[in-house]
Order: structure tokens, then C-alpha cells, then sequence
């Protein structure tokens, strides 16, 4: 297999440590300087300080849909145990993720349990990162599929973030993804 073209960077870490908050605030400040971005931000949905679904955020023409609700009907094939997923709006995802190459950073917000056990899910995603058409991807997996990913991607670099971590890591994620982008802007000329 030929070597990868992109570097792949993991963000992981529990639910409520702040993983899409602190990707919401660096696709603001790496859009603030020029830095092409592709891909989906899955950001909750909140009514009454109560998360009651998820939305799906189109990274390069902003574009959202509700993705996902509470799972009220355990037999939904787009399920986990909290939440039902909708398939019309996974196909659109997926079409995202279909055509995201080339570009300078790929982001997933995230891949999980559907992806990597049974096979479903945004797997164009999981598609596009193993192409490695771009320069540099993150995408988010919480920490109990990570041992998955690192056996899929074993040269991915991995930014372990809590929620007391979340400015450092903020931080981190910057600088190595602009320093990888500067790298391929260099190996280019």
C-alpha cells in the first residue's frame, strides 16, 4: 500500500468534555486565516439545559440538519441506545463526505460505534480518511472506540482533551495543524 498523503490527527475524549465546542472555536479561527476546510461538525441540540438531539453542520457551505433524536424506537437500524438517526440525513452526510478531496483540512466530528462495529453510519467518512486526499484530517472518536481507530489509522496522532484540558488542547490542535499545512505548502515549492 503506498504511503499516506495526509496527516491524521484524533481528538478524544468523553461525552461532555467539549470536543465539538472546542472544534467550533478552532474552524473559527483556522477559517480566520485562510485555511480550507472540509467536512461535518456534529453539534448537540439543547432544550432546557437538556440535549435532545444532534445536528449536522456541512463545514464548507455551512449548511445544517437535525441528524439525530432520542432513540424512542429500539428497532430504528440508524440507532444506538440514545439515539435514532436519520437516514435521509446520514445519506446527505455521507454525500458531504464523498466529496471532500482534495482539500487543506478534512474534519469529522465523529465516528463511533455505528462506523467502526457494524458498518454503517458515515462510513464515506472513514472513506475519505483512509484516501488521505487532503493535507491534514481530524476527526473525533471518543476514547472507547480508540483502539479501533489506531488499528485502522496507526499513524494517527492522538490530543486526549478533557474538559479542563480544552483550552491546552485548543491550542495544541492549532499549531499542529498549521504546521502541517505549512510543511505540505513548503514541500510543494
Amino acid at each position: 500500500m503506498p504511503a499516506p498523503n495526509g496527516s491524521l490527527l484524533i481528538l478524544s475524549g468523553e461525552i461532555g468534555s467539549g470536543k465539538t465546542t472546542l472544534l467550533q472555536n478552532l474552524i473559527s479561527d483556522l477559517k480566520s486565516v485562510g485555511v480550507q476546510i472540509r467536512g461535518l461538525l456534529s453539534p448537540p441540540v439543547f432544550e432546557h439545559d437538556k440535549k435532545i438531539g444532534i445536528d449536522l453542520v456541512n463545514l464548507q457551505t455551512g449548511e445544517k440538519r437535525r441528524f439525530a433524536g432520542l432513540n424512542e424506537n429500539e428497532s430504528m437500524e440508524l440507532a444506538t441506545a440514545r439515539w435514532g438517526f436519520d437516514s435521509e440525513v446520514m445519506e446527505w452526510g455521507n454525500q458531504i463526505l464523498s466529496h471532500t478531496d482534495p482539500c487543506q483540512l478534512l474534519i469529522v466530528d465523529e465516528f463511533g460505534p455505528l462506523e467502526f462495529e457494524r458498518g454503517i453510519g458515515l462510513v464515506q467518512g472513514l472513506a475519505a480518511v483512509d484516501q488521505r486526499h487532503f493535507q491534514c484530517a481530524l476527526i473525533v472518536v471518543r476514547p472507547g472506540m480508540l483502539a479501533m481507530a489506531l488499528n485502522r489509522w496507526p499513524d494517527a496522532e492522538v490530543f486526549p482533551m478533557a474538559r479542563s484540558t480544552q483550552v491546552g488542547i485548543l491550542s495544541s490542535l492549532r499549531e499542529r495543524i498549521l504546521a502541517i499545512l505549512h510543511g505540505s505548502i513548503a514541500a510543494e515549492n
